[in-house]
């Protein structure tokens, strides 16, 4: 079925606002707001969580302790 040149949609150009990167959520900061992640317990595990964001990560398996994020 082909739709009306009035209701198809225009190619738009999408860019990730999340980063991924080793730099950025491999340290303990949120991929979205860039801002320091708390450590927090879910299920057993602990992981770093933004509620801002609602993004949760799991901590590496490197991670020490006495580290802050």
């Amino acid at each position: 079925m082909k739709l009306p040149t009035a209701w198809a949609p225009a190619p738009q150009k999408i860019e990730a606002r999340i980063d991924m990167s080793a730099d950025v959520a491999g340290k303990g900061k949120c991929p979205e707001c860039r801002q320091p992640m708390e450590i927090v317990s879910v299920s057993g595990s602990r992981m770093w969580a933004c509620a801002k964001d609602r993004i949760v990560l799991p901590l590496p398996n490197d991670h020490q302790e006495n580290e802050k994020a």
